[in-house]
């Protein structure tokens, strides 16, 4: 036997009649079911010579019940035509089994398929009316798509923008999800298979060669040496016959962005078997090399899922979508100061580390950081330079090459340039030296001049001011920043650049129904066309909706049984096949049969949700879909004439179906809305008025509206609120008592530091703290007039008259040149970090001036300088209880924390915090909680800790403090442990609910 395409010997056992090299090739061309846009314009593509006993349908031929219409494609399965179904006109695509393959195993795969996709009903894939025969030739009837295949369509136009091109594939990977959902592998994923609506809808179509991993009793007909896919789209394992999985569609995914990208496929090669070894060993080209305009991160994308080892490819869809979505046409939303403020503090965290433990290698030990007396020196001006230069290469090689420092990482930031794509390094550390040059030139230009000035004691007070003073300047950088220009400072609108949120991935919500298996037909059920009948599901004014069961394809079909002589639904009913509208599959007008099939999806009627609270997160998609809807319904002049509750449909998914018709089993609904705007904000209001949580505030203008609106601003107000969150969860909960916690936990971390710097040098060398305490007595005596504190020591205002004030004075200089002399003159003392902390270099130099000042001391000299110092000794002896380091814990919490918080509770409503992380307080009502509420709920947030601070300052043990702050904190965990409400919440009355 030979094969009838080029005439080699064939093995007696060979599938198909055609030998393996002719299968491969014919595997190697489009099924097309497609109608290009401009068929004259596509270039041809002929697939390989077919023997002549394979007939070709003439155009304006009969074929059973279709008129054949023209030829769209052939392949290695038959043919595929632009038909039209006699009895009702619509135009579908027909997909024709080829005679010369037409063997029993062809014909369970051809069937097989037929059934695959049409367990798929997914906007982003093909879908299949019917299966059948005509005059003994399997046919599968489609769904055709208008606008042509991705092939034709870059062979016409030229390969696609960038952004388009992803979010084609965007559209693609959602529809081969949808497919993974239900356990069907594609396995022949190309260009020629993806398809283009009119509308800018991609499918995914001919699931020839898929199968299905939920029933495998006919998932092994696909035999050795049956067609393998394309190969310039297959993935190495696939060519190899190994076991597939998820992965090997990922990786003609990738490949089939690469050729939308450039026009080319990875690997070129006129002869089969050379181009199957490039694949298999050959590193795949990088699409830059022929497109560079492509980002850089979307060809290191592509890059990915061309690998050659499937482990090394992305996981999941999942995983490639969250990383394509930054590549889309979205518009990214700008990132609010608040936001990039946090950031800023995260990198900081994360930068801090690294700085001291730099600043300790150049000094010699961590200590010498707190070494002030370093800081007149010319190693620190060029040490804090080339800390500063490598925050700025920080920020350079982060976010200009990755998109995102690590901070803007976490709060889902990027920074990108004005066309959206990455800023690039050059953008990005001129814009970090841009902002750190302005907020840092005070220090830089006070150091080389008058160090002495930011170290000391007066170091402080000047560190404070020059603070102050980078605020300001941080104020004047933003003073331009406007929501139209994405909140940009001065600095990204020189360097040109942007920090926008990094687009998230947003589920919908399932819809949990409970529901019976669909191939539960009952024994001798009634059939009414192809199907039987399961159930009647209820009556409308037209007729009644049975539930009836395709066993051809093996799924549920819903039928309008409908009196003798009722005419067909309108031709604009028949041709829908939009996701938001209920798509008609077939009918029958005869003298003993009248009756519309329907696809039957899983769900509910809306009318069965309306009375009790839905979520908000939940609800916005189906607003979002019916407002879609109504969009193109109102072009079209298709909109139902009857809008109420009961003629919507909520699919398990989280879709909404619009319907011309009462849903199957829905009570009548007697509230009937005048227009889609109106019907809208009628769902919106019956479904989420008594949501607990409330809606987002974000939310309330699309609900509470008081003037007039159009569809075209309710859909813009609901495409906005689809991509910003729905609630606050326990996770962002979680980030706003860490953010609340931050700022005491670093203070603790400098006063335990300091603290335990103080007790070791208190411990081996006690006169270091003594002279501290005597010198820091003359210091403030002298620049302040005795006014000023120190800690809890005695002041001279506390034990001196003003009279008497200078001469005590004298006699501390006189104790510090009796006491202290051979510590002071030591050089060894002064070589230590601690020493330079406890004694800063301008209480040194005041300790040295007594020196001089007193070379020899006379014996009652000695004695008034003793009397002199005894109270502030005595003060300075005293030895911190064990549990200091909990009082100091509360303390630096209440000072740092619990005071700011209940001052902007009452002030605005809700602090840094809460604004960063994009929350508000709300009431019952869902409207923003009054000042004294606000102060109450904070109140009650804090009561824990202020009592517990009460608590251990009354106690005289470490372990009884300990356990107190151990309550304190379990009573923190306890208020998280609640998903959507914290016990401060819940005994306040509040919520808190995105902004």
């Amino acid at each position: 036997m030979k094969c009838p395409n080029c005439g080699a010997e064939l093995d007696t056992d060979s599938p198909e009649s055609l030998c393996p090299r002719c299968l491969i090739e014919n595997a190697a061309w489009s099924q097309t079911v497609a109608v290009p846009e401009d068929a004259a314009a596509v270039p041809p593509m002929p697939p390989p010579e077919l023997p002549a006993t394979q007939q070709i349908l003439p155009d304006g031929s009969d074929f059973g019940d279709y008129r054949i219409l023209k030829l769209l494609g052939r392949g290695g399965m038959g043919a595929v035509y632009e038909a039209e179904q006699k009895d009702n006109g619509r135009r579908v695509a027909l997909k024709v089994l080829s005679r010369q393959l037409d063997s029993e195993t062809a014909r369970a795969r051809f069937l097989r398929e037929g059934r695959l996709a049409a367990s798929i009903n997914h906007p982003n894939s093909v879908y299949v009316f019917g299966t059948g025969e005509v005059d003994g030739t399997p046919v599968i009837s489609m769904e055709i798509v208008s606008g042509g295949n991705l092939q034709e369509k870059v062979i016409r136009d030229g390969p696609m923008p960038v952004t388009r091109a992803v979010d084609v594939i965007l559209q693609l990977v959602s529809g081969l999800e949808a497919a993974q959902a239900i356990g069907i592998l594609h396995r022949d994923v190309k260009p020629s298979n993806c398809f283009m609506d009119r509308d800018g809808t991609a499918k995914i179509g001919d699931f020839g060669l898929s199968i299905s991993s939920e029933a495998r009793g006919d998932s092994d007909i696909t035999l050795a040496g049956a067609p393998l896919g394309t190969p310039a789209f297959a993935s190495p394992e696939q060519l190899r016959g190994e076991e597939l999985n998820a992965r090997s569609d990922l990786y003609s995914v990738g490949s089939t962005l690469f050729f939308l990208l450039t026009g080319e496929i990875p690997f070129r090669e006129t002869n089969v078997i050379k181009l199957i070894s490039r694949v298999l060993e050959e590193a795949p080209p990088d699409p830059r090399s022929l497109r560079p305009e492509i980002p850089p991160g979307l060809s290191r994308i592509i890059l990915r899922c061309l690998a050659k080892t499937p482990g090394d490819r992305f996981k999941s869809y999942a995983d490639l979508r969250a990383a394509l979505q930054p590549h889309g046409s979205t518009a990214p939303t700008p990132a609010t100061l608040a936001l990039r403020c946090g950031a800023y503090m995260l990198d900081t965290l994360v930068m801090a580390p690294v700085g001291i433990g730099i600043q300790a290698l150049l000094w010699g030990g961590v200590g010498e950081i707190f070494n002030q007396g370093n800081i007149a020196s010319d190693k620190y001006l060029i040490a804090a330079v080339g800390l500063n230069l490598m925050v700025a290469l920080y920020f350079g090689v982060l976010e200009g090459t990755r998109g995102a420092s690590l901070g803007k990482k976490i709060l889902r930031l990027r920074l990108v340039n004005t066309k959206g794509n990455l800023a690039g390094f050059s953008r990005a550390f001129l814009r970090a030296c841009l902002l750190i040059i302005l907020l840092a030139l005070p220090y830089w230009i006070m150091l080389p001049f008058h160090p002495e000035l930011i170290s000391g004691s007066q170091g402080g007070w000047v560190s404070m001011l020059l603070s102050f003073g980078g605020v300001v300047t941080l104020g004047l950088m933003f003073c331009r920043a406007r929501r139209r220009n994405g909140y940009a400072g001065l600095h990204g609108l020189a360097t040109g650049t942007r920090v926008v949120r990094t687009p998230v991935a947003v589920r919908r919500p399932r819809l949990l129904v409970a529901e019976r298996s669909a191939d539960e037909v009952p024994a001798g059920s009634e059939r009414i066309g192809p199907y039987h009948v399961i159930e009647t599901l209820g009556a409308t004014q037209a007729g009644e909706w049975l539930l009836g069961y395709d066993t051809k394809l093996l799924r549920r079909v819903w039928v309008h049984s409908v009196p003798i002589g009722t005419p067909p639904v309108f031709a604009g009913q028949r041709d829908q096949h939009r996701q938001s509208r209920l798509r008609w599959i077939t009918d029958r007008r005869s003298d003993d049969q009248s009756w519309d099939a329907y696809e039957a999806p899983a769900g509910l009627p809306l009318s069965s949700l309306v009375n009790g609270a839905q979520s908000w997160e939940a609800v916005r998609f189906w607003l979002l879909d019916l407002a879609e809807e109504f969009t193109l319904a109102s072009a079209e002049g298709s909109v139902p004439a009857t809008l109420a509750f009961d003629r919507v449909w909520i699919t398990t998914d989280g879709h909404a179906k619009l319907l011309d018709l009462p849903a199957p089993g829905a009570a009548p609904d007697t509230a009937v809305f005048e227009t889609p705007e109106a019907f809208l904000q009628g769902i919106g209001e019956a479904t989420v008025r008594a949501s607990k949580p409330p809606i987002p505030l974000h939310a309330r203008p699309f609900l509470h509206s008081t003037g007039p609106n159009t569809l075209e601003s309710l859909l813009g107000l609901l495409r906005l609120t689809i991509r910003r969150p729905a609630g606050v969860s326990r996770l962002r909960r979680l980030l706003i008592t860490a953010g609340v916690s931050a700022f005491p936990m670093v203070g603790l971390f400098f006063v335990g530091a300091f603290m335990v710097i103080s007790q070791s040098v208190r411990k081996n060398n006690p006169d270091l703290l003594d002279l501290s305490t005597i010198t820091t007595m003359i210091q403030y005596s002298r620049d302040q007039g005795g006014t000023a504190g120190f800690g809890n020591l005695t002041t001279l205002d506390t034990v001196l008259k003003h009279s008497e004030r200078d001469g005590h004075r004298e006699n501390l200089r006189r104790f510090v040149a009796y006491r202290y002399r051979d510590l002071i003159e030591n050089p060894e003392t002064w070589h230590q970090w601690q020493s330079n902390l406890i004694v800063d270099p301008h209480r040194q130099r005041l300790a040295r001036e007594a020196l001089a000042d007193h070379p020899t001391l006379t014996a009652e000299e000695i004695t008034a300088a003793k009397e002199a110092a005894a109270p502030f000794l005595k003060k300075n002896t005293s030895v911190l209880p064990p549990f200091a380091p909990v009082l100091v814990f509360f303390g630096v919490w209440i000072m740092y924390a619990a005071v700011p918080s209940l001052l902007m509770a009452l002030i605005a409503r809700r602090g840094l915090i809460l604004t960063m992380c994009g929350a508000v307080v709300v009431d019952a009502d869902g409207k923003r909680a009054s000042r004294l509420r606000a102060l109450w709920r904070c109140l009650i947030a804090w009561l824990p800790l202020l009592a517990g601070a009460a608590l251990a300052a009354s106690l005289s043990s470490l372990p009884e403090a300990i356990a107190i702050l151990v309550l304190m904190l379990g009573f923190v965990s306890l208020s998280l442990l609640r998903r959507d409400r914290s016990l401060q919440d819940r005994i306040a009355g509040t919520w808190l609910v995105p902004k």
